[in-house]
């Protein structure tokens, strides 16, 4: 599976602003030059959660199923990508409560206080969906059959294919007819 190449570029953009961030705050000046562009960095924090979502959304409706391996590559990738989105917003959350405290109350809590609960909201339901997949499989707790049983039940017309099963699946049915 090809990654997205729209996830590849959020996280580049991602860790290019955070570490773009990070190196000014850092600098002696660092404050004084990234107060002006608060509303701009908080504007985008603010948008981060409906594009990771979208892009989630969009990988779910082109990938409702696959390979462990393969599927387990795009969650990872979309983990890195809300990882990233988070160290930001939350560094842009500390910037904005270092200037509030020079000017004031700052507009910018609120908004980046939802993209933070939001963002960690879909890496926590990613991160469990990743926990599910790499678990053990359950014990089978189903009946089972020797070879000799399965081969006769073949013979008299007892069995499923998998296109069958896949169908009924996809129209809301069980898993197993029984």
């Amino acid at each position: 599976m090809t990654e997205n190449v729209l996830l590849l570029s959020g996280r580049a953009e991602t860790d290019a602003l955070g570490k773009a961030i990070s190196a000014l705050r850092s600098g002696p000046d660092g404050l004084e030059q990234l107060a002006p562009q608060l509303e701009m960095l908080a504007a985008r924090c603010a948008a981060y959660p409906a594009e990771t979502r979208q892009l989630w959304d969009w990988f779910e409706q082109q990938h409702p199923c696959g390979e462990a391996e393969e599927m387990g590559e795009m969650f990872e990738g979309h983990l890195r990508l809300l990882d990233g989105r988070l160290r930001v917003v939350q560094e842009v959350q500390a910037l904005a409560a270092e200037v509030g405290r020079r000017r004031g109350q700052s507009p910018h809590e609120a908004p980046l206080a939802a993209a933070l609960a939001d963002l960690s909201a879909q890496r926590d339901r990613i991160a469990g969906l990743v926990e599910r997949l790499n678990a053990p499989m359950p014990p089978w707790t189903g009946p089972t059959m020797t070879r000799a049983e399965r081969l006769a039940a073949f013979e008299r017309g007892e069995y499923e294919d998998a296109g069958t099963i896949l169908e009924r699946v996809r129209n809301g049915g069980p898993v197993s007819k029984d």
